[in-house]
């Protein structure tokens, strides 16, 4: 039976992730992030990370779901980027109750540094291109690059590693170069995916964050890469819960609180699209996870 401080911080904690859960739906997040830093301050870096991933994964898979069913899903990439990531997750996973609390802690301090600023360079890239655009609205095109095409996620034809293969013996003068360069594409989707795989399953992060951008490269639309991200985290999350329960690092009581309430406000929040100002959302959010990294990295280091 619970104690009646358990069931408090309990319930603060899924109010809270109601919150963020709701808004982040609403401008097309997960905040996984800020879900993992309440649960590691509650249960402990190893619990924390575990519980973290396995909730964020049952939401991953009904947004995975929905992708799939409308086509944005790459077969190929989940075979290729997704079975990797998910078996070395698995295996992380069962390795995590062997590291030393501290290291763990400093991984994932690192890792909410490294989506912080990831998110942050992004948003300001983003920003100085809506600007870039906007100011030139009324100038004529100069060029190829003028206008939305610039951007290789809006417009595939612009990333030759984005765009379907015109003519592969265009680039192969030589011989059959088309073929070594899938095999080395291969060979790069399973090394990406298995790394990044290794160390969700440690820090309790599906880490979409940092894996869409290589498959905006590598899927034939942006739309896609997006459906692929989000199947791979699933899958990924899945097999690393897998483990975490085997390994009994994951809070059932947490668990069994905080994944209808995350599903139920993600639902509701995505009916509200629009409505939310992206930008600003991002900045905070960023912010938020870069001076969390800082305080847990101080926290890992202090003895």
């Amino acid at each position: 039976m619970p104690t009646t401080s358990v069931v408090l911080i309990l319930a603060l904690i899924a109010l809270v992730s109601l919150v963020i859960s709701y808004i982040g739906a609403a401008v097309g997040l997960v905040l996984g992030q800020l879900r993992l830093i309440l649960l590691v301050l509650w249960l402990g870096p190893l619990a924390g990370a575990a519980t973290s991933l396995a909730v964020s994964s049952v939401g991953a898979l009904f947004g995975a779901l929905r992708h799939a069913r409308e086509g944005r899903v790459s077969a190929r990439l989940v075979l290729s980027f997704g079975v990797p990531s998910a078996l070395a997750a698995f295996a992380s996973a069962s390795l995590a109750p062997t590291i030393d609390p501290q290291w763990l802690e400093g991984a994932i301090a690192l890792t909410l540094l490294l989506s912080g600023t990831v998110m942050e360079i992004k948003r300001r890239r983003a920003r100085a291109a809506a600007t870039t655009v906007s100011s030139g609205e009324d100038a004529p095109a100069a060029g190829p690059a003028a206008g939305p095409a610039a951007d290789p996620a809006a417009d595939p034809a612009a990333d030759p590693a984005a765009a379907p293969a015109a003519d592969p013996a265009a680039d192969a003068p030589d011989g059959d170069p088309p073929r070594a360069k899938r095999r080395s594409t291969l060979l790069v989707e399973m090394a990406a995916g298995s790394a990044l795989g290794a160390l969700a399953g440690i820090v309790g992060l599906l880490l979409g964050t940092l894996r869409l951008p290589l498959l905006l490269r590598l899927a034939p639309t942006p739309a896609v890469a997006v459906g692929s991200n989000m199947a791979i985290g699933a899958l990924t999350g899945a097999l690393a819960g897998v483990a975490a329960l085997r390994e009994g690092t994951v809070d059932p009581l947490a668990f069994a609180v905080l994944a209808p309430v995350t599903m139920i406000a993600a639902h509701l929040g995505a009916r509200t699209t629009g409505t939310l100002k992206r930008d600003t959302l991002l900045a905070m959010i960023a912010w938020v996870l870069i001076l969390s990294g800082l305080l847990m990295v101080a926290q890992a280091l202090l003895p």
